[in-house]
């Protein structure tokens, strides 16, 4: 197994960690109560507690992914490594933790990838098979051309 990087995400003190959680608890309490008392209001209570529990459980799915959307960019840690000629790229310390195998021989290209947000959404993306996979989160622009130029130099030693 060769580590090509391991890089973590910019941890800045600025940013309070447990922002998201208490955002997407007062937007669940705020759902339950307004909700609540609208249906109570208007419908037959047994449809009340349905139509309630629909509603929490469709703000704790999307609380859930804001929540792991903030990890990506504060908390994760990301290696990327050759192993048995794939390239595995795995990320860790966010709640849907992944680990992406990609075989070196099925690499078209390695760009930088950048959805017009700003400097902080570039990431690398890797073009294999007809598809692609976007990782390096937090990296410099010298540290991501650096993988990018080590990916393909890998690459075209197994095509």
């Amino acid at each position: 197994m060769a580590v090509l990087a391991t890089y973590k995400a910019h941890v800045t003190p600025k940013y309070d960690t447990f922002l998201p959680f208490r955002v997407a608890v007062a937007c669940i309490a705020a759902v339950v109560f307004i909700g609540g008392a609208v249906l109570t209001t208007y419908l037959n209570w047994r449809v009340e507690v349905l139509l309630l529990y629909l509603f929490v459980l469709c703000f704790v799915v999307n609380a859930v992914v804001y929540i792991d959307t903030y990890m990506k960019w504060h908390c994760t840690e990301e290696t990327v490594s050759v192993q048995h000629e794939m390239l595995v790229v795995e990320r860790r310390k966010c709640i849907f933790g992944r680990r992406k195998e990609i075989p070196l021989s099925a690499i078209k290209k390695v760009e930088t990838y950048d959805d017009g947000v700003g400097q902080r959404s570039a990431t690398l993306r890797v073009v294999y098979s007809n598809t692609s996979y976007r990782f390096g989160l937090c990296l410099s622009d010298a540290d991501r051309q650096a993988l990018g130029r080590k990916i393909m130099e890998l690459a075209g030693r197994y095509v």
